[in-house]
């Protein structure tokens, strides 16, 4: 999916005041999200008070602010260009995770998450096992040891790393490969956040030990 990562920032002379047109804007933008087909995820709502400004300076900043941090989520083929303009429109200011940086610090505003890692890495690594156990068996098996086409389920030490094919964009990260591994007893892999939507491929290996038993008479 599409994630737009940001806040919207309301200053003011008085709380109340700067909380109810904070408010009237996320209404607005939760609005124009559900038209869509997008999720809005509403995080921290943060709020800072600084002293009164000395005296004949030219701050000309609101004493209070409130940031609502928030996150869109939207389908990996929506315009993401068109809706965040118009989320500009209707107040988006802050963007990427850290809505209070300031001393002009950039953020990255937009990334694509990919859900789901631990079931297509599980996949992958079960179509090599699939390939290693076929190659064995038509080459260097022992006598019977493959009784079915189908991989033992009694293999040990399995092992699955992979690396894409392809460096990507990742927050915080810069340009860099995306690496994939897998062995039983291993958590689970989160969802991967990425700058950009672009399709990658991976490369890697798999292993695993197999003890033949000799049956009994």
């Amino acid at each position: 999916m599409a994630i737009i990562a940001g806040g919207v920032a309301v200053q003011g002379l008085k709380p109340l005041d700067a909380s109810a047109d904070l408010d009237r804007q996320m209404a607005a933008i939760a609005k124009y999200v559900e038209e869509n087909h997008g999720k809005l995820i509403l995080l921290e709502r943060v709020r800072t008070l600084k002293n009164p400004a000395p005296y004949g300076s030219s701050d000309p900043g609101q004493p209070f602010e409130i940031v609502q941090r928030l996150h869109v989520e939207l389908p990996v083929s929506a315009p993401v260009d068109a809706i965040l303009q118009r989320l500009l429109e209707l107040g988006l200011d802050r963007f990427g995770e850290t809505v209070l940086s300031a001393n002009g610090h950039r953020e990255e505003a937009v990334l694509y998450r990919v859900t789901d890692v631990d079931s297509f890495t599980h996949a992958m690594e079960q179509r090599c096992i699939a390939d290693a156990w076929k190659t064995w068996c038509s080459t260097a098996a022992a006598k019977d040891a493959c009784k079915t086409g189908a991989p033992t389920p009694d293999l040990e030490n399995l092992t699955f790393n992979a690396r894409s094919d392809e460096q990507v964009l990742i927050p915080g990260l810069a340009v860099t490969y995306w690496t994939l591994s897998s062995f039983r007893g291993a958590p689970r892999n989160p969802s991967k956040d990425l700058l950009g939507n672009i399709t990658v491929h991976f490369t890697g290996s798999v292993s695993a030990m197999y003890i033949l038993s000799e049956e009994k008479p």
